[in-house]
């Protein structure tokens, strides 16, 4: 599975980045994708 955000500035998508890595519960991952993705099961 892959997961991918776009932004403008390279220093956004690093900011996102750390934020998604510190959440590190599966709960959360889960949560990002199935928003991302309705058709995921």
């Amino acid at each position: 599975m892959v997961y991918f955000e776009v932004f403008p500035l390279r220093a956004d998508a690093i900011k996102r980045e750390r934020q998604i890595k510190k959440m590190k519960s599966r709960k959360f991952i889960l949560q990002l994708i199935e928003n991302w993705s309705k058709d995921w099961q």
